[in-house]
């Protein structure tokens, strides 16, 4: 292949970061990709990509850079900048990114749209990105999607917030350890879409609408109790007040039993900003601090009292 082919290839893969650009966040030329959001930059050179995708496909690796001859197999074609890169696996073009500034445009603007405290703290407190997209987009199939998402997996770090999924439209908070999980899972893509939590909505705890249904939690617990202890449904969880020196945060448990007055259990949801709590650490209350409490039997949620104050209050009414 000659070096006026080399330069073809090139201009695509910077007119293809071009409409990644335009097209992020929901619009309409979403590339299929998975992206990772991190608090701050993490550098990638060709090299390190060239031996992370050696690692995953068992097979060398060829950097190729302006005024190189183009081999025959797979390759990393660098773009304009390192932090741009073009990759070629099994006859498949993917494009690599790792960008140094936020992903969205005006990250404190864009974050007041998210009614979701955790994906609006996500929004804003993200400093960088790194992206893996599928450029053959009739392609984008579960054997490909697996490709990126395994080498995605090993620039998941401690600097890592959230995933971003382009054609979902989906933001997903969780940590770096669940993150290489739903990365290397056999379906990445369903893994992540799996990991979604249910929303951390702002409400006035003066709301006649959720004082209402707190009361009739409790009214009601009684009934909670006696499903989880005859087993008569699945999905036992219980929302409380946690709080950690200064802040507070109405937390899904999961309950493993209630005895003498007392819910034990782990917490069920990932906080937003309360130390020394996260997904999965145990807790235990008293029952007068239960607020709502919800399972499912044959399918169906029982409980869930708050349900209509928190929909009012996402829809800002």
């Amino acid at each position: 292949m000659s070096t006026t082919a080399l330069f073809v290839i090139l201009f695509a893969v910077v007119l293809f970061f071009g409409r990644r650009m335009l097209g992020r966040v929901g619009h309409a030329k979403d590339p299929e990709g998975v992206v990772l959001l991190l608090d701050r930059p993490v550098p990638v050179t060709a090299e390190r990509l060239a031996e992370v995708i050696a690692q995953e496909t068992g097979r060398k690796v060829v950097i190729v850079k302006k005024g190189d001859g183009m081999p025959v197999g797979d390759l990393i074609l660098t773009a304009e900048t390192p932090a741009h890169y073009a990759v070629r696996i099994d006859g498949v073009s993917y494009a690599f990114h790792a960008i140094e500034h936020p992903y969205v445009d005006n990250p404190q603007t864009v974050a007041q749209d998210f009614p979701d405290l955790r994906l609006r703290k996500v929004v804003v407190e993200h400093k960088a990105w790194i992206a893996m997209d599928i450029l053959d987009t009739e392609k984008a199939n579960e054997q490909t999607y697996g490709t990126l998402a395994r080498v995605l997996a090993h620039f998941v770090g401690v600097e890592f917030l959230a995933f971003y999924l382009p054609g979902e439209n989906e933001f997903v908070p969780c940590s770096a350890e669940s993150a290489v999980k739903h990365l290397r899972a056999k379906a990445p893509v369903a893994a992540i879409v799996g990991a979604i939590q249910s929303p951390m909505i702002h409400i006035d705890e003066d709301s006649p609408e959720l004082k209402a249904s707190v009361e009739e939690a409790r009214r009601r617990f009684p009934e909670f109790v006696e499903a989880l202890e005859k087993r008569t449904g699945e999905g036992f969880y219980v929302k409380t007040l946690l709080r950690s020196n200064e802040n507070g945060e109405h937390i899904w448990v999961r309950v493993s039993s209630v005895k003498h007055g007392w819910v034990r259990g782990t917490v069920g949801n990932e906080p937003v900003d309360l130390k020394g709590y996260q997904l999965g650490s145990a807790v235990e209350f008293g029952e007068e601090a239960v607020e709502d409490w919800m399972f499912s039997r044959n399918g169906e949620p029982v409980g869930l009292f708050s349900r209509t104050a928190f929909e009012h209050a996402a829809h800002g009414n």
